[in-house]
């Protein structure tokens, strides 16, 4: 039994006795600087955008791996990422039930891109100043910008936004881009 956090360069037959497609290149070679930085690094970015990069990268029109900024829950970046060495595996379930199942080794890294994590935040705005980055992409769901509950309310962070005033906020429609540490 294969696991994603498995070497897929040296074990093919292990992944394709399981059925898994791997990628033929090798992220940790795949050194260029950041040409692609993609906001929100939810089910989205892991079924769509990494498979374009992953493509991109077998084809050599990509010469390193995406950044993933995480900006609504801090968890997603260890959870869904890093506990997998940053790798994805894409499951389709296809209607006559059979499975295509695919390993996307397309992201160099994820950071939690927020003010209280000092080290995503300076990281991410290092990457934006280097010339070389070419594409930023968004795929940031209601939970990202949604500021109404289902009934019209306000949602409890807003509300707690407002009352804290603007030096505090926590939601993900707070952020003042312009504004470093």
């Amino acid at each position: 039994m294969v696991k994603i956090t498995d070497d897929y360069l040296n074990n093919q037959q292990g992944f394709a006795d399981a059925g898994i497609k791997v990628p033929t290149y090798d992220i940790k070679q795949k050194t260029g600087a950041t040409k692609w930085v993609h906001f929100g690094g939810g089910n989205l970015f892991r079924a769509f955008h990494a498979a374009i990069a992953d493509r991109l990268l077998e084809s050599g029109d990509l010469d390193a791996g995406v950044v993933v900024a995480e900006t609504h829950d801090k968890d997603v970046v260890q959870d869904a990422y890093k506990k997998f060495n940053d790798k994805i595996l894409r499951v389709i379930t296809h209607e006559d039930g059979n499975f295509e199942k695919e390993l996307f080794a397309s992201v160099a890294d994820a950071l939690f891109f927020d003010q209280s994590n000092p080290d995503g935040w300076n990281k991410l705005f290092k990457i934006f100043e280097n010339p070389a980055l070419q594409l930023a992409t968004f795929s940031i769901t209601e939970k990202g910008y949604n500021l109404w509950d289902s009934k019209g309310n306000l949602l409890p962070a807003i509300e707690d936004d407002i009352k804290n005033g603007p030096e505090a906020p926590k939601n993900n429609m707070r952020f003042d881009y312009r504004r470093r540490r």
